[in-house]
């Protein structure tokens, strides 16, 4: 057994002395340890990179792992320890040789994305979106839209759903706890930012079987999962977790979640709505004349709380989202009753698409480009 405060002082020690060999050797030989003890792994490498001089052990100067991802999918801890260095500068260690507790939870967060990523790697990512495209039920942008045209002709209830990294993170949670409590703390600052309480297990079975009871759900293309691979692995597990879910759940079609791009570019929505004559916006925003010609058009907003971002400051409702707006809302959509209702409220969205198909409506999950219409960019 090694003694974690005589290992601190052997190695303080050695720099000390500036017995560089004696340090090399000294750290090479309790690597296994420090690899099962994570917090000692991280303090031994700030007093390393204290020094100034980390290519004397040969453990940093050759590795600088472009991602988590690489790093992860490499499995070396070496590059993960690396990271968290070039991460943090040189804010560490402090005159203790102690390294914040803040770091210590972050590397925490570490661990939880590495034992993630051995189970779901990128090749097994990749394949299950191919499986996606070749399950006979993912359909392209005409036959998409000619959907939605006679949903909207015909007043057929209707749901289309898009599931990003952010929803794609409540679908499953059997994950390492480390990555549990990264994905509740984020959840709790961007979405529920001002809701009164966090909601209970309930609100969520609601979201995901919201999802699950869509016609068309958007799901997250290779170059998505790739690209939050190398740069977000809390991104990379969203997309995947989103796509899980997806395939396995039969009763839908698919697309890839950023067809709405394509279908804005084409002014799809612009020709949807003036045929319509009608159309309920679920949002923040209520600002969408200088997008749309809505002069000839009953128009309704159900204005929203905004996520926390910085580009929504002073937009949008002040009542907390959760539990009073969302009983709000969700009163307001079973008062209302059938109409086209597009839709940007994040994980409410989600359910508040399921409530309008319910009540005899069309919803169509536009997410943030509700927030472009208005001029405000999002992501």
């Amino acid at each position: 057994m090694v003694d974690a405060a005589g290992f601190r002082r052997s190695v303080r020690s050695a720099i000390a002395a500036e017995n560089w060999v004696e340090l090399d050797e000294f750290v090479r030989n309790g690597l296994e340890w420090l690899n099962d003890n994570p917090g000692e792994l991280l303090r031994t490498a700030a007093l390393i990179q204290s020094t100034g001089l980390n290519s004397l052990l040969g453990i940093f100067s050759h590795l600088k792992p472009s991602s988590y991802g690489e790093s992860l999918a490499k499995r070396d801890w070496v590059l993960l320890q690396e990271f968290c260095l070039r991460k943090m500068g040189a804010s560490y260690p402090d005159e203790n040789g102690w390294v914040s507790d803040k770091y210590i939870t972050e590397f925490s967060e570490i661990i939880g994305y590495k034992k993630y990523i051995e189970v779901n790697p990128l090749e097994y990512a990749l394949e299950n979106w191919n499986q996606i495209i070749n399950s006979g039920r993912f359909i392209d942008i005409n036959e998409f839209e000619q959907l939605i045209v006679n949903k909207v002709k015909n007043v057929e209830p209707f749901s289309f759903i898009r599931i990003g990294d952010g929803e794609g993170r409540f679908i499953d949670s059997q994950y390492p706890q480390e990555l549990k409590n990264r994905i509740d703390f984020i959840a709790e600052n961007v979405w529920f930012w001002n809701s009164s309480s966090f909601p209970d297990h309930e609100f969520f079975e609601i979201f995901v079987n919201s999802c699950k009871n869509s016609d068309v759900l958007g799901l997250n293309p290779a170059n998505r999962i790739k690209f939050e691979f190398f740069n977000s692995l809390m991104g990379y597990v969203g997309v995947l977790e989103g796509n899980k879910f997806g395939l396995n759940s039969p009763d839908v079609n698919y697309v890839e979640n950023s067809i709405t791009v394509p279908l804005d570019n084409k002014k799809f929505i612009d020709k949807l709505i003036s045929d319509s004559g009608s159309v309920v916006f679920i949002s923040p925003n209520t600002d969408f004349q200088s997008r749309f010609d809505l002069s000839e058009v009953k128009v309704n907003y159900f204005e929203l709380t905004p996520e926390n971002n910085i580009a929504m400051k002073g937009v949008g409702s002040s009542i907390p989202h959760y539990p009073q707006l969302f009983d709000q809302v969700c009163k307001k959509i079973r008062t209302h009753g059938p109409d086209l209702y597009i839709v940007g409220g994040g994980i409410f969205g989600k359910i508040y698409c399921e409530m309008v198909k319910r009540v005899g409506g069309i919803a169509l999950d536009f997410g943030s480009l509700l927030d472009l219409w208005a001029g405000r960019r999002t992501r």
